[in-house]
């Protein structure tokens, strides 16, 4: 997985002909036709977009930027916005790895305070719920 903010979407759309090609030779004599078809530019972007989305959420990444206790307590707020269907709370937190992606911002400090942000209010959603429960 990619933990250092390069997954954007210029470097995703740079590495769209190399992944092309590299598929197209791996088919050998096949049928280039329907290999074409299901490896287009579209379906190679949409995949490297999604897999990159989902590192930035994934609990790899959650727990190499904030530590074994950080993932604890993200999973402990993330079941206690979905328990509790704080709707508003989960949209921030899957808008949050959007600014990273699609460089909106193109200071890197500001796109990564979007996502770190998102990522660390639910962690002190799951804090606060643990202090409630045990204190």
């Amino acid at each position: 997985m990619n933990f250092d903010l390069t997954c954007i979407l210029s470097r995703i759309t740079l590495d769209i002909p190399p992944q092309l090609w590299e598929v197209q030779t791996a088919s050998g004599m096949g049928n280039t036709l329907l290999v074409r078809l299901l490896h287009n530019k579209l379906s190679v972007l949409i995949n490297n977009f999604s897999r990159c989305y989902v590192s930035f959420l994934s609990p790899d990444f959650i727990a190499a930027s904030f530590s074994i206790l950080g993932l604890i307590l993200f999973l402990v707020g993330l079941y206690s916005l979905i328990s509790r269907k704080k709707l508003i709370w989960l949209g921030i937190l899957l808008i949050c790895p959007l600014p990273v992606l699609l460089e909106i911002p193109k200071n890197v400090t500001l796109r990564g305070t979007f996502l770190y942000t998102g990522l660390g209010s639910v962690i002190l959603f799951g804090l606060y719920r643990c202090y409630k429960k045990f204190f």
